[in-house]
């Protein structure tokens, strides 16, 4: 592996604990640029939904950073737009699946988001199953 592209994202809010948002989450996705994922883009360019928000990465970044200097001996970090990167997608939409799989654990998932998904039963199976296959 030459080059490996890691796509960040995160959702909740970074520090002291809040009621309003008790979750925060940080979802990596890596790619090895070695191999060619184009065909999986093109099905994802199909299915995609893009959902998220953001508080914190400030923070993030930070950490990230020192992390990787000491870690790395060459690394580039970049600042993406979401619809250049694939990937940065798929990130923000497992963070977000995550946090909603957090709030059914809990019995906090909310009104509207009951509506979107249905039930929780088909966001666990329609959403949360697939992304659980690819953890690592």
């Amino acid at each position: 592996m030459k080059e490996l592209s890691i796509f960040v994202d995160e959702s909740g809010d970074f520090g002291a604990y809040e009621k309003h948002a008790p979750y925060y989450i940080v979802t990596m996705v890596l790619h090895d640029q070695s191999v060619d994922i184009n065909s999986e883009i093109k099905k994802l360019d199909e299915a995609l939904l893009h959902l998220g928000y953001a508080n914190g990465q400030h923070e993030l970044n930070r950490i990230l950073n020192t992390v990787l200097a000491t870690e790395l001996a060459d690394y580039d970090v970049r600042k993406v737009m979401p619809n250049d990167y694939k990937l940065f997608q798929v990130a923000d939409l497992i963070c977000t699946l995550e946090l909603l799989e957090q709030k059914i654990q809990d019995g906090e998932m909310s009104k509207s988001e009951q509506l979107l998904f249905h039930s929780k039963r088909d966001l666990k199976k329609d959403f949360i199953k697939g992304i659980h296959k690819k953890r690592f």
